[in-house]
């Protein structure tokens, strides 16, 4: 059990961001996703991971897991258009944990119908096949029909014409599937059983190796999900001594018109003792945002922008963007800011942007403890706006310059960012309690998992290590991402990701849109 919580982190959230999980082969349909996973015992095994190893043998990570597949499963059993009651959610989940923990090779597509179909090699021995077969006939209502493919025998389950479950025992291997779009896949996984004992070639270094269509899976995701334009990914994880490393390329169908400027960081604000650091750049161009939030004057995503968090206090998190004239800009959006957010602050969380024009000075209002501040900043670098939770001292020690060179000179960087994973873990979960990004409904059951999920999260304790995430342009059409860090997840991935399997977050998951080292040890290591 130890190895499941990592193991559902990255494949079961995946499965149902994209509806559910799987790839290799067949060319001819709408394939959205292909995979190939070793399965969480490998990371079990691995004791260099001593970090995540630690956190996955927790007090609740048990609980934790059964939430998170029941939660998962009940959405899987809504998207195969199955009874959605708890117990078909628990028989799902029951075969979700045997995808977790096993080795894994399949791909899904997504038909006209909305209903995805596919096909998955699982490295499953007889008896994990005997249960497959019993739990499907308990939710498909009876013990299906025998058939016969690439001389295997298996079992199939028949409800309308392009409606079938299916599962095939090979050797120590089980193929199973839903629909015949992809039965090409199914032909080459048998094949392989057959021919080499095992469906697709082992991976080698990585743990992890999937392809995802972003574009077709729209269907698939949430409504937030979709900023991001269509793209076709190619995401790797492998263990890289003991952290987890992750490798993906982006590729669009055109080139994204993005021009590099020289950083300007606010040299002068940014100060130590810093727990986290993130740079970008015009990362709007690769963003599909609300018209009214792009042309707002002095936005920080069409431009460079810079956050950082101090150690010292829960609320020391800042944000700063250079523009040519802050006064100026500040007025503007004193208007045009609350009109574009203010409809939607409302319904997340009930708060608002006022302007206060007596401190020259825009400030969210509505949340306990907190008042996040938009004001004017002059430093020798030149104007920036700064957004701050705290007031920022000026006091401390200004960051040390080796800060600035991951990021100086560099102009094909995206996206730069860093962080003390175990110290933001505690600050984005006190900052998401106030700021309304982590409730939960008042139901027994809800209560329930909310127990569950803070448990969790109480035994992951301060995660060890930094996690650096890059994000650079090799070419117009193409965006290649690394990251490096002791559990693969930033804090705040961490949070959200725990929350949405046990059903929290605001509104259940939604976020709302715009209308229409060790602390002070030393500067963030580069993710090079």
């Amino acid at each position: 059990m130890i190895m499941s919580r990592k193991s559902w982190v990255w494949i079961l959230a995946g499965l149902w961001l994209t509806g559910a999980a799987f790839g290799a082969g067949a060319e001819a349909v709408n394939v959205a996703v292909r995979y190939h996973c070793a399965g969480g015992a490998v990371l079990a095994g691995n004791t260099n991971l001593s970090a995540l190893n630690k956190l996955l043998a927790g007090r609740s990570a048990g609980e934790f897991e059964q939430l998170a597949l029941n939660r998962v499963g009940g959405l899987l059993a809504k998207s195969l258009q199955l009874e959605t009651n708890s117990s078909t959610a628990s028989l799902v989940g029951a075969l979700l944990r045997d995808v977790v923990r096993n080795e894994s090779v399949g791909c899904f597509s997504t038909p006209a119908s909305n209903v995805f179909n596919f096909v998955v090699a699982l490295h499953l021995d007889a008896k994990g096949a005997q249960s497959w077969q019993g739990n499907l006939s308990r939710m498909l209502g009876g013990g299906g029909e025998e058939f016969t493919v690439e001389r295997f025998n298996g079992r199939r389950w028949n409800r309308g014409p392009t409606d079938s479950f299916w599962i095939v025992p090979a050797g120590d291997w089980l193929v199973a599937g839903r629909g015949g779009d992809l039965l090409p896949a199914q032909t080459e996984y048998l094949q392989g059983v057959r021919q080499h004992g095992r469906p697709v070639a082992a991976l080698t270094d990585n743990w992890l190796e999937a392809d995802l269509d972003w574009g077709r899976l729209a269907v698939w995701l949430p409504e937030w999900s979709r900023v991001l334009k269509p793209a076709q990914i190619h995401l790797s994880v492998k263990p890289d001594v003991d952290k987890l490393e992750w490798n993906a390329r982006v590729v669009y169908e055109q080139a994204i018109r993005w021009e590099s400027e020289g950083w300007r960081p606010p040299t002068e604000l940014v100060r130590n003792p810093l727990d986290s650091f993130t740079a970008g750049q015009d990362v709007a161009a690769y963003l599909n945002l609300s018209p009214k939030y792009a042309l707002l004057d002095g936005n920080p995503l069409t431009n460079q922008f810079y956050a950082w968090a101090m150690n010292q206090m829960p609320f020391q998190t800042y944000m700063a963007w250079p523009v040519a004239d802050a006064s100026n800009t500040l007025t503007g959006l004193s208007t045009s800011a609350p009109a574009a957010f203010n409809p939607g602050l409302k319904r997340f969380n009930d708060s608002a942007l006022v302007w206060q024009g007596a401190k020259r000075r825009l400030i969210c209002t509505g949340r306990r403890f907190v008042a996040p501040t938009l004001e004017a900043e002059q430093e020798k670098a030149g104007q920036y706006l700064l957004v701050s939770f705290f007031p920022l001292g000026r006091h401390n020690e200004p960051a040390p310059e080796k800060l600035w060179e991951q990021i100086k000179g560099r102009t094909n960087l995206i996206y730069y960012d860093w962080e003390l994973t175990g110290p933001r873990l505690a600050e984005w979960r006190l900052l998401g309690g106030i700021m309304g990004l982590r409730e939960w409904g008042r139901s027994a059951e809800e209560l329930d998992a909310r127990t569950i999920d803070e448990d969790w999260l109480n035994g992951l304790g301060a995660p060890t290590g930094a996690t650096a995430t890059e994000i650079t342009r090799p070419a117009p059409n193409e965006l290649a991402m690394i990251r490096k860090g002791p559990i693969g997840l930033t804090a705040l991935e961490m949070i959200l990701l725990s929350d949405w399997l046990s059903g929290g977050g605001p509104g259940h998951g939604e976020v709302p849109a715009p209308q229409g080292g060790s602390p002070g040890a030393g500067p963030p290591p580069g993710a090079r």
